[in-house]
């Protein structure tokens, strides 16, 4: 059956070997007693995945949860807020705040340092997207052209 997201999860192993600080030894004697593996590449089903997990967690790593972000700038708020709805109607990848960030540095620079109208520009671009992506699935939905 294989293991799903394989490469999410093997870079969150990494990332749990990393946090508790194992040395390549212990991180492989871990492995091996949790899941019977030598190397977090043979791990091929969710049982010995979650199997390693445990055993990390055992040793006190916890995986961050999404946390609440506080914006200052309420033009980025805004920004952040129509990022977020492009996320959830599948027109962005990532969801978070630095995608957002990474991606308004793409088109018009620092947002520090950015004029207001080029803030404004921002905003208007993000909505004018949005509204595309939203007047495209109402025509997919009505039977109108898939393009």
């Amino acid at each position: 059956m294989g293991l799903p997201d394989r490469t999410k999860k093997l870079g969150i192993i990494h990332v749990a070997k990393k946090q508790c600080r194992l040395s390549d030894d212990d991180y492989r004697c871990l492995l091996q007693s949790a899941a019977g593996v030598s190397s977090a590449s043979e791990i091929d089903n969710m049982t010995q995945f979650t199997a390693v997990m445990k055993a990390f967690e055992n040793l006190g790593f916890e995986k961050k949860k999404p946390g609440f972000v506080y914006i200052k700038d309420a033009q980025l708020e805004k920004c952040y807020m129509i990022w977020c709805d492009l996320h959830d109607e599948g027109a962005v990848e990532w969801r978070s705040y630095s995608a957002m960030l990474k991606w308004i540095k793409r088109m018009y620079g620092d947002f520090d340092i950015m004029h207001v109208s080029q803030k404004s520009q921002a905003i208007e671009a993000l909505k004018s997207w949005h509204g595309r992506v939203v007047a495209k699935k109402m025509r997919e939905a009505a039977g109108g052209r898939k393009a």
